[in-house]
């Protein structure tokens, strides 16, 4: 967390909620999976479109 913490910089309190809605013995295990593969696709798709667009200066035309 701590690259893509550094990769938003302008954005420090950028984040996403997760309303948990189901509470249970078996969710209680499976819920800290269900935030890392959440976190894993928010990072993979944010560093996809870094590469892709490296600065967030406006193009010149």
């Amino acid at each position: 967390m701590d690259e893509l913490r550094n990769n938003l910089g302008t954005y420090p309190d950028w984040g996403f909620v997760i309303y948990r809605t189901t509470y249970s013995a078996e969710s209680d295990t499976l819920f800290p999976d269900a935030i890392r593969f959440i976190e894993g696709c928010i990072k993979q798709e944010f560093f996809q479109e870094t590469n892709e667009y490296p600065t967030n200066e406006p193009n010149e035309i």
